[in-house]
Parts: C-alpha cells; structure tokens; sequence
C-alpha cells in the first residue's frame, strides 16, 4: 500500500487536525502498516514454508497409498487362500452327504 504523506497530511489539516496532529496520526499509520503488513520477502518465505511442508505431506501420502497397497494384496492373498480351504470343505461335505445318501439308498432295498 502506497500512502501519499502529503495529501494525507494535508487532507487532515483541512479537516481539522494541527499540523502536529496530522504527523503524529502519519507516523501511527506507517508504524501499523510497517508492523502489519507482509513484506514481498516475507510472502516469499511463506510460500517456501508451504511447499516444503507439501513435498513433507506428499511423501508421507505416498508412503501410506504404498503401505495400503500392500495390505490390500496381502489381504486378497489371505481371500484366496481361505477360498480355497472354503472350496475343499464344502467339496468334502458334499461327497459325505452323498455318500451317506447313497448309503440310505442301500440299507432301504
């Protein structure tokens, strides 16, 4: 922000305001705007803080989507193995039922 220190000066002196009056309410103003206001370099330092806090977030996102991967094969590993013994009991409970069926069959004749 860009003041003009003597239209604003001036402007209060014609409202009203001493000379001395209008200096001290400029110099109150450039302390709020020095101590308030960011500077070029301290937006630069901003942005250099965000992207490394970025690059920070980006590989800790990559490492648990890597770690997520691995828990899903892992865990569809684990879903075909119990298929399997799923397959093979269900396979043995059908023979069983059938033999004891075809047994029925025999003691019935």
């Amino acid at each position: 922000m860009i003041v003009n220190v003597f239209d604003y000066v001036e402007k209060l002196e014609n409202s009203g305001f001493s000379k001395n009056q209008a200096e001290a309410s400029l110099q109150v103003l450039m302390d709020i705007m020095n101590q308030e206001f960011a500077t070029k370099h301290d937006l630069k330092e901003a942005v250099n803080e965000l992207r490394q806090e970025l690059v920070k977030t980006e590989t800790g996102l990559r490492l648990e989507i890597s770690e997520v991967r691995t828990d899903i094969k892992l865990l569809r590993q684990e879903m075909y193995a119990l298929g399997d013994k799923l397959t093979i009991r269900i396979g043995a409970i059908v023979t069983a039922g059938l033999a004891l069926s075809l047994t029925i069959i025999q003691l019935m004749k």
